[in-house]
Protein backbone atom coordinates (compact mmCIF):
# COMPACT_ATOMS: atom_id res chain seq x y z
CA UNK A 1 0.00 0.00 0.00
CA UNK A 2 1.11 3.52 -0.71
CA UNK A 3 -0.14 7.05 -0.39
CA UNK A 4 -3.23 7.58 1.72
CA UNK A 5 -3.31 3.93 2.75
CA UNK A 6 -0.14 4.46 4.80
CA UNK A 7 -1.37 7.61 6.53
CA UNK A 8 -3.37 7.73 9.73
CA UNK A 9 -6.47 9.87 9.37
CA UNK A 10 -7.05 10.84 12.99
CA UNK A 11 -8.26 14.12 14.47
CA UNK A 12 -5.78 16.86 15.28
CA UNK A 13 -7.08 18.50 18.42
CA UNK A 14 -8.15 21.08 19.35
CA UNK A 15 -8.88 22.20 15.77
CA UNK A 16 -10.32 18.85 14.62
CA UNK A 17 -8.60 18.75 11.26
CA UNK A 18 -7.40 15.49 9.70
CA UNK A 19 -3.82 14.44 10.41
CA UNK A 20 -3.59 12.61 7.09
CA UNK A 21 -5.30 15.10 4.78
CA UNK A 22 -3.90 18.25 6.33
CA UNK A 23 -5.13 21.27 8.26
CA UNK A 24 -7.55 22.37 5.56
CA UNK A 25 -9.66 19.18 5.85
CA UNK A 26 -12.09 18.63 8.72
CA UNK A 27 -12.07 15.32 10.55
CA UNK A 28 -13.68 12.88 9.97
CA UNK A 29 -12.50 13.07 6.37
CA UNK A 30 -13.86 10.75 3.70
CA UNK A 31 -11.05 8.28 4.26
CA UNK A 32 -11.64 8.18 8.04
CA UNK A 33 -15.37 7.68 7.45
CA UNK A 34 -14.65 4.79 5.08
CA UNK A 35 -12.29 3.18 7.59
CA UNK A 36 -14.75 3.58 10.46
CA UNK A 37 -17.52 2.11 8.30
CA UNK A 38 -15.34 -0.85 7.33
CA UNK A 39 -14.13 -1.56 10.86
CA UNK A 40 -17.05 -0.80 13.18
CA UNK A 41 -20.61 -2.08 13.28
CA UNK A 42 -23.28 0.64 12.91
CA UNK A 43 -23.94 1.07 16.64
CA UNK A 44 -20.26 1.16 17.60
CA UNK A 45 -19.55 3.59 14.76
CA UNK A 46 -22.32 5.93 15.92
CA UNK A 47 -21.19 5.75 19.54
CA UNK A 48 -17.57 6.44 18.58
CA UNK A 49 -18.62 9.40 16.42
CA UNK A 50 -20.86 10.76 19.20
CA UNK A 51 -17.99 10.58 21.69
CA UNK A 52 -15.75 12.51 19.29
CA UNK A 53 -18.54 15.07 18.74
CA UNK A 54 -18.79 15.71 22.50
CA UNK A 55 -15.01 16.28 22.60
CA UNK A 56 -15.24 18.62 19.61
CA UNK A 57 -18.02 20.64 21.26
CA UNK A 58 -15.66 21.28 24.18
CA UNK A 59 -12.73 22.11 21.88
CA UNK A 60 -14.69 24.28 19.42
CA UNK A 61 -17.23 26.24 21.50
CA UNK A 62 -17.17 29.29 19.24
CA UNK A 63 -16.24 27.65 15.94
CA UNK A 64 -19.36 25.68 14.99
CA UNK A 65 -22.99 25.30 15.98
CA UNK A 66 -24.25 22.06 17.52
CA UNK A 67 -26.20 21.42 14.30
CA UNK A 68 -23.04 21.80 12.21
CA UNK A 69 -21.17 19.42 14.48
CA UNK A 70 -24.02 16.90 14.36
CA UNK A 71 -23.90 16.96 10.57
CA UNK A 72 -20.13 16.62 10.54
CA UNK A 73 -19.76 13.90 13.18
CA UNK A 74 -23.01 11.92 13.25
CA UNK A 75 -25.26 12.38 10.23
CA UNK A 76 -22.94 10.37 7.96
CA UNK A 77 -23.01 7.38 10.33
CA UNK A 78 -26.71 6.86 9.69
CA UNK A 79 -26.22 7.03 5.91
CA UNK A 80 -23.31 4.57 6.13
CA UNK A 81 -25.51 2.05 7.96
CA UNK A 82 -27.98 1.74 5.10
Amino acid sequence: MTGLDDVLHVPVRPVWSCSGCGPQVDWPCGYARAELTANLDPISRSMYAAERMVEAIADLPDEATPGDLFTRFLAWTRRAAR
